[in-house]
């Protein structure tokens, strides 16, 4: 019986060696995956502060195309004007042309430009009163000046 509770004996023993080392086993691969999860911790860490940068990129490159399209918008705007202001224009100068072809605009080459802008206010305002007045100008000199224009023989 003594052989048998020495067998026993050693058999626990060996199951206690046994045990003993497959806890150290245990607890060095628990360490180990703490080591790995706080790695993958760190890891994701990084990638979310990536990602919080690319979103923040996203928004400020999404602020600067918002500008730039304002920018073009604007810029579209100001061609369309330049073009219509173009197209005024050289219909204007189409206007000139065939008055200047016909002879109306002969007198401004003869004429000085006293004469020219109290001709020119008569035209806007409708009468010599008015014109007088937008030239700031005393009626009487005014009145004298265009009752001048048909004794002059340049005009």
């Amino acid at each position: 019986m003594r052989a048998t509770l020495e067998t026993i004996q050693a058999g626990i023993d060996k199951l206690a060696q046994a045990l003993s080392l497959n806890t150290e086993a245990i607890a060095k691969e628990k360490q180990e995956r703490r080591q790995e999860n706080a790695e993958i911790a760190r890891q994701l860490d990084a990638v979310r502060l990536n990602a919080e940068a690319i979103a923040k990129n996203e928004n400020e490159i999404r602020q600067e195309n918002t500008q730039v399209i304002r920018r073009l918008d604007a810029v579209c705007l100001n061609t369309e004007a330049i073009a219509k202001y173009e197209y005024e224009l050289r219909q204007e100068n189409t206007e000139l042309r065939v008055l200047a072809e016909a002879g109306f605009l002969r007198f401004a080459v003869r004429i000085d430009a006293v004469d020219f802008r109290a001709f020119a206010a008569i035209m806007l305002t409708g009468n010599r009163r008015q014109a007088a007045e937008t030239l700031q100008i005393p009626h009487s000199p005014f009145y004298r000046l265009v009752e001048s224009w048909p004794l002059r023989p340049n005009l």
